[in-house]
């Protein structure tokens, strides 16, 4: 090696000197977290949460959804008095507070603190909120946590020991009918402590007053540029109970509290009223045509931006079978609630008079080209044991769409989303069973039993069923509300992503020309109680991990640009017959245009 002269040990020195400089100027700024993301293309982009829930305890029938579950966990159950039943339901009205949105409230009122049979429950009022004063030493050791992570999982564990705990100060009667609803809504695949949890947070929700939920929703997920989708629940029919001033708002008054929560959401929010065809005779002066002025009135005046409709209610968009009565057995409510959606009038109803309500408010959508979202899984609120896996499944869908569109050719552009994607099995466990069609031959996937009287089928079809829609008709599309399990399992995951990247990659066929990626949108089900991930914003999380795998134009769609499409917001705004509040279509407006924005950007990087 020759030796360096004064020039080369100049020119070294000079080199350095620039290089500690630059790092100077340049290293810090790449290490600063605010920056790093500033050159994201999808930083700060609008998200639109297609299905969500913004109701409290007022607008369900709590007292006889309990009272007419006494199949949730046999035998214990069926030995439960109505008087313990009516406790829990009274417990959670208790928790509830009253609603103070400006114009709201109208016609219900918190039942009295010195109420014998509420009394009990007082305890548990706020007691998420004050966990951290009562352990003073915990709030101070996380205070002092400076790792991020670390933080993170105190933070995570406090808040789950603060909803068990919650959920546990009820009494011991009351925590057995808690388990029973958990049970009801098929949330038991948590090791029953966390499952418990999860419960008490969507007891904790739905006790909440309805003017803090949307800023509940944005702290859950921990943003706030994220356009909330609301879905009533009009179950007072199927459950049998009538409105009171104590325990349960009338319909309309439901959909006055909705309007009322939309405008003081400020345009971070719209809903969608909910639809039950039992109107057409439960009420005391109910006549045909009920059930759908409920949906027209909500929508031509009071800012309703589309419908919901929900199955495991124990209907069918088509193709409807009256279920058996059930068997009085310690109690009689389960036979009343069945009578009460069936029989009109002393009369038993027919499976043909239910697809004529249905079809008369789906065909009117169609033809004003208003969505309609669809609970489209097994579990959650179902009237019945086994109403969600016989009248949720997607065929029924596909038979409305496929055999009634020849008579009633609108159905073919019906705006249809189908929620939680037609459920798990499809996504997350690949079960395949052989099933028989009607001639006794094997089948495999539904569609082949339509014109079966027992046409049910494997959950692993519904899944394909809803593919199958999506890819084949204009205006359906899907969503993945509460799918939770892409945060469980590792086998599951894989699984998922597996399928889910497939059918974002798969090309148009002539059968199915329309692309999945442009029919898929994000949903969170929130408040339901999750089954695996541990809070919200490791869901959301989860799904915009994935969705970056798939590229910045799929990310774009399945978070934005696909739920503006299936809620036409152009065309929407400009509506006069159907008028949305100003506020929701001036933030709808602003999102289709941030949609087509950064579809463009993306295609033209892609």
């Amino acid at each position: 090696m020759r030796p360096r002269n004064g020039s080369d040990r100049w020119n070294h020195a000079v080199r350095a000197i620039y290089l500690g400089v630059l790092l100077l100027c340049v290293g810090p700024r790449g290490l600063r977290a605010g920056d790093a993301p500033a050159s994201d293309p999808l930083k700060d982009m609008p998200i639109v949460d297609i299905h969500t829930h913004t109701f409290n305890a007022y607008f369900l029938p709590l007292e006889n959804i309990i009272l007419g579950r006494r199949d949730a966990l046999p035998p214990l159950t069926w030995l439960l008095s109505d008087r313990g039943a009516r406790e829990l339901a009274h417990s959670i009205l208790a928790i509830a507070d009253e609603n103070e949105l400006s114009g709201g409230n109208a016609g219900v009122r918190r039942r009295s603190a010195q109420d014998p049979k509420v009394a009990a429950a007082e305890s548990a009022q706020r007691a998420a909120d004050h966990y951290n004063l009562e352990h003073p030493e915990e709030n101070r050791t996380r205070r002092q946590m400076q790792n991020a992570s670390a933080h993170k999982l105190v933070e995570n564990a406090l808040a789950r020991r603060a909803r068990l705990q919650s959920a546990r100060r009820l009494g011991p009667g009351q925590l057995l009918w808690l388990r029973v609803l958990r049970s009801l809504m098929r949330h038991a695949d948590r090791d029953p402590d966390d499952s418990l949890a999860a419960f008490g947070e969507f007891v904790e929700r739905l006790t909440l007053p309805e003017e803090k939920l949307v800023t509940q929703f944005q702290k859950d997920h921990g943003v706030t540029n994220i356009f909330m989708v609301s879905h009533m629940m009009d179950m007072g029919p199927t459950y049998n109970q009538h409105p009171d001033p104590f325990s349960l708002m009338d319909v309309q008054q439901q959909i006055h509290h909705m309007r009322a929560q939309q405008t003081s959401a400020n345009g971070a929010m719209a809903y969608f009223v909910a639809f039950s065809p039992y109107r057409n005779h439960w009420e005391a002066r109910a006549t045909n045509g009920r059930a759908l002025s409920v949906v027209t009135n909500a929508l031509m005046r009071s800012h309703a931006l589309g419908v919901k409709v929900y199955p495991p209610a124990g209907y069918r968009p088509a193709h409807n079978e009256i279920p058996k009565r059930p068997f009085a057995l310690f109690t009689s409510q389960p036979r009343k609630q069945w009578e009460a959606r069936y029989m009109n009038h002393g009369k038993r109803l027919d499976g043909a008079e239910l697809d004529a309500e249905m079809l008369e408010m789906l065909t009117w959508c169609a033809r004003n080209d208003i969505p309609v979202f669809a609970h489209c899984n097994s579990g959650e609120f179902q009237a019945r044991s086994g109403y969600g896996e016989r009248m949720a499944d997607p065929q029924w869908w596909r038979e409305l769409l496929e055999t009634r569109s020849a008579a009633y050719p609108e159905l073919l552009n019906l705006r249809l989303c189908l929620g939680h994607a037609g459920g798990p099995n499809y996504w997350f466990r690949e079960r395949h069973r052989t099933v028989n069609a009607p001639d006794g031959t094997p089948a495999h996937g539904a569609g082949l039993l339509l014109g079966s009287k027992k046409a049910i089928h494997p959950d692993p079809f519904w899944g394909s069923n809803v593919v199958h829609l999506c890819t084949r008709y204009t205006n359906v599309y899907c969503e993945v509300g509460i799918l939770d399990e892409l945060t469980g399992k590792r086998s599951e995951r894989d699984h998922f992503e597996e399928r889910f990247s497939a059918l974002l990659k798969r090309d148009g066929t002539p059968d199915h020309p329309l692309p999945f990626a442009d029919k898929i949108l994000y949903g969170s089900d929130w408040f339901m109680p999750l089954s695996h991930a541990q809070d919200r914003s490791s869901y959301l999380a989860s799904y915009q991990e994935l969705l970056k795998k798939q590229g910045n134009e799929r990310y774009v769609k399945f978070f934005l640009a696909n739920a503006i499409r299936f809620l036409n917001v152009e065309a929407r705004a400009r509506s006069t017959a159907f008028p949305l509040d100003r506020r929701v279509k001036d933030r709808l407006l602003e999102l289709d245009a941030e949609a087509k924005k950064r579809e463009q950007s993306a295609k033209s990087k892609g």
